[in-house]
């Protein structure tokens, strides 16, 4: 995994709603989810975590 820049896992699960549901996702919306990743800055979310996590403590 660590050489992937993308690892999709799909999860399904009786109490999932959605997910739960068979069959694969559609070519355009797994192309949007990969989009929608690889536009993350992942710095801006652990920071965002943190400040999240901080504010939670105090």
């Amino acid at each position: 995994m660590a050489d992937n820049g993308i690892v999709l896992v799909e999860f399904r699960a009786g109490w999932c709603g959605v997910l739960s549901k068979p069959g694969a996702p559609s070519a355009a919306a797994l192309e949007q989810v990969i989009a929608a990743v690889e536009g993350l800055d992942m710095e801006d979310v652990r920071a965002e975590i943190a400040a999240k996590t901080a504010g939670a403590k105090g």
